[in-house]
């Protein structure tokens, strides 16, 4: 069969047009859509919640299975530590165990940097039997901003960006790029795919749930197995000491700056992430939890992009909000040097100790029942 060339400019005129009715129809809905999407975009947590719990979800497991497997022994209190990596690179729940003392253990449960993810994880951790007598949330101000990735959305991507970054060799940075050039077809035939795709995602999570639940199951057994030590948490980069590389801490920067952590206008306290946190706290004084909450300390580069009254939503929003069921906060984003940080937003293993050290510093009053001192 000999192949005619021509025939391939009738293929590439199909697809030619089939792009252009797509990104037509994408654009009219777009328009069509924009004031009406607004409830998609409240909720939006842009990253599938299901991904988050299989890694607490084991944690969890396995704390309740050595409990039952002690139950003869004397009981031991329970404290746990909720939140992003932040809290797995910033704190060591061994450490921490080791510093107070007492009968009481410390567990991490890596929950991930959504409010949406935090508070469903809890609430089900509860349901599940774990009735930890201290919990601590740890994060950074961050977490009350409305977790809306406007790149997910954009029609659109400035050409410019990317020869920019390959005239000055910054390669990393040009890749990223050129991803999002490829993805400007979909961004223009299926907008809002971000915010719906995490609706659907969410529903089906809850569902799972749901049917656990109903079959007598805790519901934390879908995500993970005890197959764990629960009570040992190490650093995940022991080799972080020395300076941070460059195009790694702007393409950081980058992630953090599109998640609207730079934009003073997002740190209010009518957002969901608000809400969500504010439910938490709640939800867990009930349950006769004393509460605290971590900011964890900082590097001057992202203090220095972080707008001066991002903790206002924190420091003096969540005491309003929550009058008795508030968490006691402790503020650490000015407490250690850029020498103890392995990137512009996490610790390095030395830094860890020492946060974890003076953490355990700072809590001993409180768990011991003496006044409540501000952290020094």
């Amino acid at each position: 069969m000999i192949y005619d060339p021509r025939r391939a400019g009738g293929i590439l005129a199909a697809l030619t047009a089939i792009v252009a009715a797509m990104a037509l129809y994408g654009l009219i809905l777009h328009a069509s859509l924009r004031p009406a999407a607004e409830w998609l975009h409240a909720r939006d947590q842009t990253f599938m919640v299901a991904m988050n719990f299989k890694g607490p979800s084991s944690r969890v497991l396995s704390i309740l299975r050595d409990q039952k497997l002690s139950a003869a022994a004397p009981p031991r209190r329970l404290g746990v530590l909720v939140g992003p990596s932040v809290l797995q690179e910033g704190i060591d729940p061994a450490l921490l165990t080791s510093e107070l003392g007492g009968d009481r253990r410390w567990a991490n449960l890596l929950v991930g940097a959504l409010a949406y993810s935090s508070n469903e994880f809890v609430k089900l951790s509860y349901q599940a039997g774990l009735h930890p007598d201290v919990l601590i949330f740890v994060c950074n101000p961050g977490i009350v901003v409305a977790n809306q990735d406007t790149q997910a959305d954009r029609v659109w991507y400035d050409p410019r960006l990317l020869y920019d970054h390959l005239a000055s060799r910054q390669f990393t940075l040009a890749r990223a790029d050129f991803n999002e050039l490829t993805l400007v077809p979909w961004h223009l035939a299926f907008p809002h795919r971000g915010h719906v795709f995490t609706a659907f995602d969410q529903l089906l999570n809850d569902t799972k749930i749901r049917i656990h639940r109903a079959l007598g199951r805790s519901g934390l057994d879908i995500f993970g197995s005890p197959n764990v030590d629960p009570w040992v948490e190490p650093h995940p980069h022991p080799e972080a000491t020395g300076k941070p590389d460059e195009i790694g801490e702007q393409v950081l920067l980058g992630f953090i700056g599109r998640k609207g952590w730079f934009d003073p206008a997002r740190y209010r306290e009518d957002t969901r992430n608000f809400e969500l946190l504010c439910d938490l706290f709640r939800f867990a004084h009930s349950q006769g939890t004393r509460c605290f909450l971590v900011l964890v300390p900082e590097s001057s580069r992202l203090r220095e992009k972080t707008p001066p009254g991002a903790t206002a939503p924190i420091l003096r929003g969540l005491p309003r909000a929550l009058g008795p069921d508030a968490p006691v906060i402790l503020d650490y984003r000015e407490a250690l040097p850029d020498d103890e940080f392995g990137n512009v937003n996490h610790l390095n293993p030395r830094g860890r100790e020492i946060l974890t050290r003076r953490l355990a510093r700072d809590l001993r009053p409180y768990l011991e029942g003496r006044s409540d001192p501000a952290p020094r």
